[in-house]
């Protein structure tokens, strides 16, 4: 054993892997082994996330549009009676200017 302490381990876990290069692949491969069950887990938990809120999006997205639309429609059903209302009082009025001549 020499005094080189944790240097020593890796030039010897080096040496037995092969190299320097082959102990690094060793040393990445062995994390995304680790890392990916992990991963594909967070992962179909967020797509199921997004997709259930984007389906309360399209929901409430069309709740609101359609409420817009009734309220276009109803206020467009006020400017014709207010514009039938309109009409009728000046037929009125000139009707009474007519009579009152």
């Amino acid at each position: 054993m020499s005094n080189l302490g944790r240097y020593q381990e890796i030039v010897t876990e080096s040496a037995r892997a092969g190299g320097v290069d082959k102990l690094i692949k060793s040393i990445e491969s062995g994390a995304v082994a680790k890392a990916t069950p992990g991963l594909v887990g967070k992962g179909v938990g967020l797509g199921v996330l997004l997709a259930g809120t984007a389906g309360v999006a399209v929901i409430a997205s069309k709740r609101a549009w359609g409420s817009l639309r009734a309220r276009r429609v109803a206020g467009d059903a006020a400017s014709a009676d207010l514009a039938g209302l309109v009409s009728d009082s000046e037929s009125e009025s000139d009707e009474l200017e007519r009579d009152a001549e």
